[in-house]
Parts: C-alpha cells; sequence; structure tokens
C-alpha cells in the first residue's frame, strides 16, 4: 500500500510548479551589485533502547544525518551573464545490535553526498539563452573495499553546455529554469585493486551525452512554505568501457536513461528553525534495475544573506 501513496506524493509535488507560475512575482530582484547567498541546515537523529531481556525481535539502535544545502546566485553583468552555485554536503551512519547475539555491529554510512555545481547563463534576447555548467560529485568515506578505506572517491567531474530557460530569472527565492545541453563525464574511481596482480592503479570512465534538467523553487504561504524540486536526467551514447562490456548481460546497461528526482519542503516553526522533508527517487540500471527511494524529515535551521 506504501507505492500508492508516494506515487500520488509525487504528482502532486511536481504539479506544484505549475499551480505557482501564473502567481505574482514577489519584490525579491536581485541587484547587479549583491550576491544572494542562503543556507538550509538539517539534522536528523533517531535513537531506540531495549533491554538485553526485552521479549520480541527488536534492538537497540541510533542513527543520525547532517544534511546542508546552500546556494549562492549573483548577475556578473547587469543584464547578460548570471551565475547560480549550488553545495550539497550530507553524512549520516547509523547502528544497530545483531538479532540473535545483542551486540552492536560495525557503524555503516547511511548518506553520503556532496555535490557542487556551477552554472553560468546568458542573456542574449533569444527565448532561451546559452549556458555552461559544471559539476563535481563525490562521497566522503567510499568503504566498498574492506582492505581499503578511502576518502573523496567515487569522484564524477561533469562539464555540460546547451539553452537554458528560466522564467524567475533574477529572483532570489523564486526559480524556474530547464535547460538541455551535451554534457561529458569523467568517473573517477581512485585506488582500485587489480584482481589477478594484487596492484592499485586509478580507473577512469568516460562518457558523453544528453542532459535535461529542471530546477523549480517557490515560498508559499506567506514565505512560511519553502517547496523546491529538481529533476535530472542523463541519456549516454558514448562510453569508453563499451567495449570492455561487450558481451555480457550488463552490456548495454550504460545507455539507459539515469533518473535522479529530488523533492524538498521545508515549513518554517521560527524565523530560523524549519520542518524539512526530503524524497528522491533514482533510477540508474547500471547500479540496479529499479527505481530506489529515500524519504527523509528532520529538524534544521536557515541562514540567509
Amino acid at each position: 500500500m506504501k507505492a500508492p501513496w508516494i506515487a500520488l506524493l509525487a504528482l502532486a509535488l511536481a504539479a506544484a510548479p505549475l499551480l505557482a507560475a501564473d502567481q505574482p512575482a514577489a519584490p525579491d530582484t536581485l541587484s547587479a551589485d549583491e550576491w544572494y547567498i542562503a543556507t538550509n541546515i538539517g539534522l536528523n537523529v533517531n535513537q531506540a533502547n531495549y533491554s538485553d531481556n526485552w521479549s520480541g525481535s527488536e534492538v537497540s539502535s541510533y542513527s543520525w544525518t547532517l544534511d546542508t544545502r546552500s546556494i549562492a546566485q549573483k548577475r556578473i553583468t547587469p543584464n547578460v551573464v548570471t551565475n547560480k552555485t549550488t553545495l550539497r554536503l550530507s553524512y549520516g551512519e547509523t547502528r544497530s545490535q545483531d538479532d540473535d547475539t545483542r551486540e552492536w555491529e560495525d557503524v555503516k554510512i547511511s548518506t553520503d553526498v556532496i555535490d557542487l555545481g556551477s552554472v553560468f547563463g546568458f542573456d542574449v534576447g533569444w527565448p532561451a539563452g546559452p549556458y555552461g555548467a559544471l559539476r563535481v560529485e563525490s562521497d566522503f568515506v567510499d568503504d566498498s573495499d574492506p582492505t581499503n578505506l578511502r576518502y573523496l572517491n567515487p569522484t564524477t567531474f561533469t562539464e555540460s553546455a546547451g539553452l537554458l530557460r528560466d522564467f524567475f530569472a533574477g529572483m532570489k527565492e523564486k526559480e524556474l529554469s530547464f535547460r538541455l545541453g551535451a554534457a561529458a563525464r569523467q568517473l573517477l574511481d581512485a585506488d582500485v585493486a587489480d584482481t589477478l596482480t594484487g596492484t592499485r592503479s586509478d580507473q577512469w570512465t568516460y562518457d558523453a551525452g544528453i542532459e535535461f534538467i529542471s530546477e523549480f523553487r517557490y515560498p508559499f504561504w506567506e514565505s512560511r512554505l519553502d517547496y523546491s524540486t529538481r529533476l535530472w536526467t542523463y541519456k549516454a551514447y558514448q562510453n569508453s568501457r563499451e567495449d570492455e562490456w561487450a558481451g555480457t548481460p550488463e552490456a548495454d546497461y550504460w545507455q539507459a536513461v539515469e533518473i535522479d528526482w529530488e523533492q524538498a519542503l521545508a515549513l518554517k516553526l521560527t524565523d530560523v528553525f524549519s520542518l524539512n522533508f526530503y524524497l528522491q527517487f533514482k533510477y540508474d540500471k547500471k547500479i540496479v534495475d529499479a527505481w530506489r527511494v529515500k524519504q527523509t524529515m528532520g529538524i534544521g535551521f536557515s541562514l540567509r544573506r
């Protein structure tokens, strides 16, 4: 029964841009000589404790997640060039007891995200103007190899260029933008062990394709409810490991469209503190041929300048 409710919630969130697009814009225009900087910090902590003689399958556990999202926006020139830079840093851990022995298991990483992106838009009088963008994605800790704990790995570098349309151009707290362009990615997996020789080396994977991104931010209810959503899709047409995967069951997985759809709601409890809700849908056939869903909720606070 859970899946239909998730689908209905996603549909309702997706409809919000259509409801807000015709509303008049508030006077929050970004001037040519100022930066708009905003940071939202969310902390989610859960803890449960049961005595060793507790009847049933419940075990003690705890988890925590710290999530920060920042945006810096500026008109570099009065009417032509704009820049928006976003940074998301998120990390969380969880630990629980063994179901049978009640011994505490090792700490497991539950959330690990480093995502830095910067977009330069050019207003040349067209319905959609040119843009150029850079993005770096990584993890704080890579524990996929039990014999070699790696930091800031793996890392993906993306360069893209194409056409951008921003319906709320120059607004501080509002955005409704669409961009479509060509993109090139470089994936670095550092210090990978060769199963035959035992030696370690950096492994690079290159691909190129088409990228589409839509972003929406809007304050509702006299700015006490902030809603934002970001839909990212990517279709690769070239991959440097295509020959290596040829003849395997996963030979064509790299050609499947990748999707990452994020939804975020922040309900202001006070001028500083808010209740944050986050929902994410991801699909990457190279990882698993199914949708992955993540949902979190916690208390956060915002800093704006």
